[in-house]
């Protein structure tokens, strides 16, 4: 089993205008800090302390947090290291503005993550037309390194896209053809090139060339 460095951050987002009741949780440095309103009841205690790696308050933008957070993984991408980056919270947190921004106004996670690698593919020389599904790029990785002795052959750098929902345990490709206006139910299959990895059979793989092309293919999703 591989190591795994996780790093949780919170992002507290401003109240709507709908938001009257008194507001519980402070934020204190990398701390998020609750204190029972006076006279409430219960069991919960009066006061709770919860750390985190890295706190981020009403007034921080999304900026801010991709360049504390997001683009030290983006980097060590660059590097050969599998990173995610993915938003937990309730309905209306901010999950989506914090992943998906609004295009030129205020970038979201993915596009100045999409930024970041082709500026940094830029400078490697270009990219090669990337494989249309995860399992034409896994046969085509296995056929350069038996070609080349498992050495690999020059460096080649391709950027694709992949739109995968999980909803009700059902893995669903966005981008793929829809049948009967949905999305394409796909499946988990054991990976033949890497033992004891699984890849998503049938995943589409949208070449991209430029951060626009991310951006489409994420509001086609």
């Amino acid at each position: 089993v591989g190591l795994c460095n996780l790093t949780v951050c919170l992002r507290v987002r401003p109240l709507l205008s709908s938001e009257t009741k008194p507001v519980l949780w402070n934020v204190d440095g990398n701390l998020l800090r609750y204190t029972a309103a006076e006279g409430e009841e219960g069991s919960r205690p009066k006061t709770e302390v919860h750390p985190f790696n890295h706190v981020f308050g009403k007034e921080s933008s999304t900026d801010e947090l991709y360049s504390t957070v997001c683009r030290p993984a983006v980097s060590l991408v660059t590097q050969g290291i599998n990173c995610a980056i993915f938003a937990y919270g309730a309905t209306c947190s901010g999950k989506t503005f914090t992943i998906g921004g609004k295009h030129l106004i205020s970038p979201g996670v993915i596009e100045l993550a999409a930024g970041d690698l082709f500026q940094f593919v830029q400078t490697q020389g270009g990219t090669t037309p990337a494989p249309a599904t995860e399992a034409a790029a896994e046969e085509e990785e296995s056929s350069k390194k038996d070609a080349a002795g498992d050495m690999p052959v020059g460096q080649h750098w391709g950027i694709s896209v992949s739109y995968l929902e999980l909803y009700n345990e059902q893995l669903s490709d966005l981008l793929g053809s829809p049948k009967e206006g949905g999305a394409v139910p796909v499946g988990l299959r054991d990976d033949p090139f890497h033992p004891g990895h699984v890849i998503v059979d049938g995943l589409t793989r949208s070449e991209a060339r430029c951060v626009a092309d991310v951006v489409a293919a994420q509001r086609m999703g």
